[in-house]
């Protein structure tokens, strides 16, 4: 019984504490969102957004069509509404 405390002790010593909740590469991955990615006519490129915590690409085009969104800075700020939709995103895209 004793060797299994010493045990416990030392390894809880050689180990810090892990800052990530626990979770494992995999997990941390499957947390990393993919990009959507958004055209307009009125808009030179595509306009590609990472989601945030709570967001979905469905919930961004919602907003970008809607003409009383005002707030989010998706798309360089920017103001076109109405008229956007969402495209398949290119390897490298990086937010817009």
């Amino acid at each position: 019984m004793m060797k299994t405390a010493a045990l416990a002790a030392a390894l809880a010593l050689s180990c810090p504490p892990r800052t990530d909740g626990g979770a494992s590469a995999a997990e941390r991955r499957a947390r990393v969102r993919p990009p959507c990615c958004f055209a307009h006519p009125q808009y030179a490129g595509v306009c590609v957004v990472h989601p945030g915590k709570g967001e979905t690409c469905v919930n961004i085009l919602s907003y970008l069509n809607k003409p009383q969104s005002l707030g989010k800075s998706y798309c360089r700020n920017s103001t076109v509404r109405g008229g956007w939709t969402r495209v398949g995103c290119i390897n490298g895209d990086r937010p817009r």
